[in-house]
């Protein structure tokens, strides 16, 4: 079986989950599978952009499969619907604080057609499985939970416990990554916090409000860093 992978053209920093749990899927099904992966040229961002990236997934549909790994939801719409499969990891754009008109875009076009053009929808979870229900009304057994799998590369090692100062590790610093909440949970509480990612100004400024008694340290990484992995 030949399958295309439909992977969004990751962001300079932290958008590179998604390749790193596919690259690792494609490992586990190297013996069942060929593929072909089709990354889009540009970025989700704006109007031209994401009409280039629907039109031109229409001429790399190649595989006996098209798999929409998430994230460009929208490119399914142009795609054939026998072969497509659609991978939802989450509906955090449909409940971010947006307009009514840009909600009703996000709910057309990467929920309601892109889920009605697929054979198969994939979800990560029952929670999103049901919020992917709720925004189109399709039919439940359209919607296959699928859990993502934990990559082999990791493995636990044990050290000591730092009570006075324990360490936490925070990986990615979009919205869906709830860092704010996270800063507001720890507030008054000594700790080591390692973030992955860029801080924006709003997470910078919670920081600076915080009662907390937090150490920070920041790693960058790139998509360059991910395809070392």
């Amino acid at each position: 079986m030949k399958i295309t992978y439909f992977h969004r053209k990751p962001e300079k920093y932290g958008s590179f989950s998604l390749e790193y749990i596919f690259k690792d899927v494609r490992t586990r099904l190297a013996h069942k599978i060929e593929y072909d992966i089709a990354e889009s040229k540009y970025t989700s961002q704006g109007l031209y952009p994401r009409v280039y990236n629907a039109l031109e997934a229409i001429f790399r549909q190649k595989g006996d499969v098209n798999h929409i790994t998430g994230d460009t939801h929208y490119v399914g719409i142009f795609l054939t619907k026998r072969k497509t499969i659609l991978t939802v990891l989450d509906c955090g754009f449909m409940k971010q604080d947006r307009s009514a008109t840009s909600k009703w875009v996000y709910q057309l076009f990467w929920l309601k057609l892109p889920v009605r053009k697929a054979r198969f929808v994939t979800a990560i979870s029952k929670a999103t499985k049901d919020d992917v229900v709720g925004y189109t009304n399709c039919d439940p057994e359209k919607v296959i939970i699928v859990p993502v799998a934990i990559s082999p590369a990791y493995q636990p090692h044990p050290k000591p416990f730092h009570s006075v100062k324990p360490r936490l590790l925070h990986i990615g610093t979009n919205p869906n990554k709830n860092l704010l909440r996270l800063i507001e949970a720890i507030d008054g509480i000594s700790c080591h916090l390692t973030i992955v990612g860029k801080l924006s100004e709003e997470q910078l400024e919670k920081f600076n409000t915080t009662k907390s008694n937090i150490l920070t340290s920041l790693i960058f990484l790139t998509k360059k860093w991910c395809n070392n992995t």
